[in-house]
């Protein structure tokens, strides 16, 4: 199914089992969410040798990113023999504008976990009241590397299995900070937040994902309370709840509204 086709509402599915699978491939499992602008694929292969497969949603704008792999590298193509002109980079992404042919391929794989972002950028620009630039969103880029734009895209592929509703609003946040800084930067987020009349700006963060944490820090999150228990999916995890004040607000002034965020809190 396209992810055009969900018109971006709420969508959570899975698909234990995708066929036909390519060659080598012993098993794949997607599981699917879309937020408002955005659709995303969490994919797990579990393979035996070589494998060359074609990316789905080539009708699409695709950000492709490797969160995961054992075995021989894992290498973007054009064409399924025309190996990538750019070394290996880890945790390397590849963005792809719609229309474009693109390929993974590997020499001798076992296990690869990556997620694929589908944008619609109609949708997008007016969430951000901003217009995309045409060269921007048209330049195909292959294996390059971006640690803020990684660390947001774990963050959004581990929340895609958790039925919590307010994590729908966390993932618009992930998926507008993803594509701020894509294509414009984080800064530039933050202005279009304040201009729309934000006091404070609010995330929670898994505990132990230390790069996460030391970028939400850099950018001015404070951490106000832990939560412990949180279910997602199969795993029981503490959520570090992290606010950012903006011009107008402070941190007593949130937490004199928000008594959920307070430490003492239940």
């Amino acid at each position: 199914m396209s992810c055009q086709q969900s018109e971006y509402s709420s969508l959570l599915t899975r698909a234990d089992a995708v066929t036909p699978l390519p060659e080598n491939v012993l098993s794949l499992s997607v599981s699917r969410r879309a937020w408002s602008g955005a659709c995303v694929d969490v994919t797990e292969w579990r393979c035996s040798g070589m494998v060359a497969h074609q990316f789905p949603y080539e009708t699409e704008t695709r950000l492709i990113a490797l969160l995961e792999e054992v075995g021989s590298p894992c290498e973007p193509r054009l064409r399924e023999n025309q190996p990538c002109p750019i070394g290996y980079v880890p945790r390397h992404m590849d963005f792809a504008p719609a229309g474009m042919e693109m390929w993974g391929y590997s020499a001798d794989i076992r296990f690869v976990k990556d997620a694929t972002l589908t944008f619609d950028f109609a949708a997008l620009g007016e969430r951000l009241a901003t217009r995309f630039d045409r060269d921007a969103i048209s330049t195909p880029r292959l294996r390059f590397s971006d640690e803020r734009i990684w660390t947001l895209i774990k963050l959004l592929s581990d929340a895609v299995n958790d039925p919590d509703p307010s994590v729908q609003l966390y993932g618009d946040g992930l998926t507008a900070a993803i594509t701020a800084q894509l294509f414009a930067g984080y800064g530039q987020l933050e202005q279009w937040i304040r201009a729309s009349g934000a006091h404070w700006l609010r995330l929670g963060m898994v505990e132990g994902n230390g790069r996460a944490e030391a970028f939400w820090r850099k950018v001015g999150y404070d951490e106000v309370r832990k939560r412990e228990g949180m279910v997602s999916g199969q795993r029981v995890n503490t959520v570090r709840v992290m606010v950012k004040p903006l011009a107008t607000g402070s941190l007593v002034d949130y937490l004199d509204l928000v008594a959920r965020d307070r430490p003492e809190a239940p």
